[in-house]
């Protein structure tokens, strides 16, 4: 009898462990989630990709960017990358990513494309590999939403 109860105690005590871990790991993953909407909304991460839609074309373009533009356009580019790998690697719940950023992810995807291929082409690699997948799921997610970001427009400058 005794046996017993011990029994039925250590399981009660699993089942709760794993209950607790269960619950900690979904709030784990919104925390992570909020600090990275605070860093994506952030004035330097919004710079940078109001700059990256206004100033970035093609190559020549991005030659003409002054050390500052680059390195503010570099940072919010390499924000959604590590937002890429945070969901490749489950930290954060890529639904609620989507229905956050989707429309954002992909409108910077599209902007930075020619900077990306500047920098793999001068640099030799892509330093931004969670981006890209990234991108393709989220325009899975919009296609799937049936939005179109043709008819989406930014609404301008930033000082």
């Amino acid at each position: 009898m005794v046996a017993a109860i011990s029994i039925i105690l250590s399981i009660a005590a699993l089942v709760f462990s794993i209950y607790v871990f269960m619950v900690n790991r979904k709030q784990d993953k919104r925390s992570l989630l909020v600090k990275m909407h605070e860093l994506l909304t952030s004035d330097r991460y919004q710079r940078g990709r109001s700059l990256l839609f206004e100033k970035v074309v093609d190559e020549s373009s991005i030659k003409q960017l002054s050390g500052a533009e680059y390195r503010e356009i570099n940072g919010a580019i390499s924000g959604f990358s590590l937002l890429g790998l945070y969901v490749k690697n489950g930290y954060v719940n890529e639904n609620d990513v989507f229905e956050a950023w989707a429309i954002s992810i992909v409108r910077t995807w599209n902007a930075a494309k020619p900077l990306l291929a500047y920098r793999e082409h001068k640099e030799g690699y892509n330093p931004h590999v969670g981006f890209e997948p990234l991108a393709k799921k989220a325009q899975e997610y919009l296609a799937a939403k049936n939005i179109d970001l043709q008819y989406i427009r930014w609404g301008g400058k930033m000082s």
